[in-house]
């Protein structure tokens, strides 16, 4: 005889206020980007849309984290839950995974974009190697997006296969996400593994390096959200007999690290915005760099010939050297 279940694990109101919060500040921080970009006259590259396109795409995610998933039994047993509850459950989840393989590749597309830019000048290995990545990436995007849809046959076996009225197959659900995660921390390694790379090229003093390095390495919290999840993914699987307890974790995880990784790659855009509002904070900042001022003329030369050429690239020195902000707020 079955134990008597547990009514939640979690409650839906934690998932709806985690999300709905999570998803206001992203919206913002990512509005800001564009306002700020055409209020100063900037250039907008493809990595600004990328990221506009990730956060338009996570918008639905939203909406069913608030008006789908609580009311058809996320974070209770399925055991207390109607037949209609559960079906329904199984609709939003399916268009959940879409939503979530999309926004991995998109997310990873526009950091990649913005690597391209500030490493232009850096040669052309470390051009093609993200070039490369980028490809990769995209090709990872949609086999992974061409698997969860198709994933059943037919395709609305996914949510029905719980009653066993109706005859279908499905690939194996746990595999699908665990290679979609294992792969998509690789993958993040492997980005953060480039530009650190590069950053020991430089002729910087090794406070300036750290600061670049933990510019980079801010995505690595996604990294750790990612590893999270996919414990709780290998811990519980996809195929489990109480679908609505146990993905409410993974849920939670997976709204956490995509809006976490969309606030990420907009740092820097958000820094520049904070020193063009503020600037007594440059002034500040040069005042415990002095020598900078004192440097050969042949910087000042270089940065003189960099505006007059009007580039619309950023260099790597620009973004690590905070002294920089003024050369590199007017290419980012």
């Amino acid at each position: 005889m079955r134990a008597r279940p547990l009514l939640y694990k979690g409650s839906p109101l934690q998932l709806i206020l985690l999300s709905n919060t999570l998803g206001t500040i992203t919206g913002l921080i990512v509005l800001q980007r564009f306002l700020f970009k055409i209020s100063a006259k900037l250039d907008i590259f493809l990595d600004d849309w990328f990221a506009l396109v990730t956060t338009l795409v996570g918008v639905p995610a939203t909406v069913i984290n608030r008006y789908g998933l609580p009311p058809n039994g996320i974070g209770r047993d399925v055991w207390t839950l109607t037949h209609e509850q559960i079906t329904n459950f199984g609709k939003f989840f399916y268009v959940m995974e879409i939503i979530y393989f999309t926004q991995v590749g998109l997310l990873k597309l526009a950091l990649l974009f913005f690597y391209m830019r500030i490493f232009s000048s850096t040669g052309p290995t470390v051009h093609k190697m993200l070039l490369v990545t980028a490809v990769f990436t995209a090709l990872f995007c949609f086999a992974s997006v061409v698997a969860a849809m198709f994933q059943c046959r037919p395709m609305n076996y996914f949510w029905t296969k719980w009653a066993k009225e109706d005859e279908g197959s499905c690939l194996s659900i746990n595999a699908i996400a665990w290679s979609n995660a294992a792969t998509s921390i690789a993958l993040d390694l492997w980005m953060l593994a480039i530009p650190v790379s590069q950053i020991k090229k430089l002729r910087l003093s090794w406070k300036k390096k750290l600061g670049a390095s933990i510019m980079f390495s801010t995505g690595t919290f996604v990294t750790v959200v990612s590893i999270l999840r996919l414990h709780l993914l290998v811990r519980f699987g996809s195929d489990s007999q109480n679908p609505t307890w146990e993905n409410f974790d993974i849920t939670c995880w997976s709204t956490v690290e995509m809006n976490i990784g969309i606030i990420c790659i907009c740092l820097p855009s958000l820094r520049l915005m904070v020193i063009r509002t503020f600037p007594r904070l440059k002034d500040t900042i040069q005042h415990y760099y002095p020598k900078h001022s004192s440097r050969s003329g042949s910087v000042t030369t270089r940065r003189k010939r960099w505006f007059l050429a009007e580039r619309t690239d950023i260099s790597l020195d620009s973004i690590a050297l905070p002294t920089a902000a003024d050369a590199c707020s007017s290419r980012v």
